[in-house]
């Protein structure tokens, strides 16, 4: 799975590593250098606590410090992390994207559709309910309970 966020998102990444269970790449955009440390430090101590969670898949994080009045880089960051992928199929998503319980396994279970080169596979997206949610318990309680994959 490849991901891109801002510091502020980085609340959601041990979720997302406990629902996808898996290779992970984090692309993690920074407002200036002054906090590449400490970021860096908040998105790896959030990467050990998911290692676990990954089934021995690697967890890789990379910084990217925003240029001058320059607006967000979706598509850098995805390319960056798209780079440090060794997968033969990838997932790209935002860091606001939970994936469904099971979503990985569902795919592995097809493993013979991942051998045809000109296949895609589309994953549904869900909404939460009402408005922006900032912890991880508030947005729990505003998933619809969706059936795992």
């Amino acid at each position: 799975l490849v991901t891109q966020a801002t510091v502020e998102k980085l609340w959601l990444f041990p979720e997302l590593c406990e629902r996808w269970r898996g290779p992970l790449a984090l692309s993690l955009w920074v407002p200036d250098a002054a906090v590449v440390e400490q970021a860096y430090a908040t998105a790896t101590q959030a990467a050990t606590s998911c290692a676990d969670a990954t089934d021995g898949g690697s967890v890789s994080i990379h910084v990217e410090v925003q240029r001058s009045n320059e607006a967000y880089p979706v598509n850098r960051l995805r390319n960056i992390g798209l780079r440090s992928v060794n997968t033969s199929h990838v997932l790209v998503s935002d860091a606001d994207f939970l994936p469904s319980r099971g979503l990985r396994d569902a795919i592995r279970a097809k493993a013979h559709w991942l051998a045809n080169e000109k296949l895609a596979l589309v994953v549904p997206a869900f909404q939460r309910k009402g408005g922006r949610c900032k912890t991880l318990e508030s947005c729990r309680e505003r998933l619809e309970p969706l059936p795992t994959t």
